[in-house]
């Protein structure tokens, strides 16, 4: 299927931008005419006409890992970048494809979807394993705080493992209000 802005939603969100330009790039088979008219697109800033790439020289290997990891620790961008040597300036340009190639685009796209994924496989796995009130208290907390439209106010949250038999754990989030008990006189 070709595509043009009229296939492109306005309402995606970053992480789902990132989705597709990984799969335009490396699962669609289109050609390479239409996949970069895809990419555009999406990230209007991106410009695969250039002669040079200069950030392409600060983003590498190493810097990526390092901000995936960064950003599956919880840090913003900023820091996630500032923990990879590299400036927060550089790395917010370079995530919207300005001044990059785009095959680190593509590379940008990819570490920030794993720290993303990372972060929230861990807290969901604390989730299953907590078994200390104070732990799975701190654990729901923070998936409220960061991920607000999946874990917030009303959201519900569903595990399940595999054991010898099935085990299915629902909980529901909510924010309760505590008030001191009032003492009898």
């Amino acid at each position: 299927m070709p595509l043009s802005n009229d296939n492109i939603q306005e309402e995606l969100t970053l992480l789902q931008k990132y989705d597709l330009l990984v799969h335009i790039i490396e699962e669609s088979s289109l050609s390479l005419k239409e996949r970069l008219k895809g990419i555009t697109a999406l990230f209007s800033t991106f410009s695969p006409e250039q002669d040079e790439y200069p950030y392409d020289e600060y983003i590498t290997e190493y810097v990526l890992e390092e901000y995936a990891y960064a950003r599956s620790l919880g840090l913003s961008i900023a820091d996630s970048a500032y923990s990879a040597k590299v400036s927060a300036t550089l790395f917010n340009e370079a995530l919207f494809g300005v001044k990059v190639s785009l095959a680190t685009f593509v590379n940008i796209a990819k570490a920030e979807l794993y720290g993303q994924a990372t972060m929230k496989r861990k807290h969901l796995g604390k989730l299953d394993t907590a078994s200390a009130d104070g732990a799975l208290k701190g654990t729901i907390a923070f998936l409220e705080k960061i991920y607000p439209r999946e874990y917030g106010q009303k959201a519900s949250l569903e595990l399940s493992a595999n054991d010898d038999f099935k085990k299915m754990w629902q909980i529901e989030v909510t924010h309760v209000e505590t008030q001191p008990k009032e003492t009898p006189k």
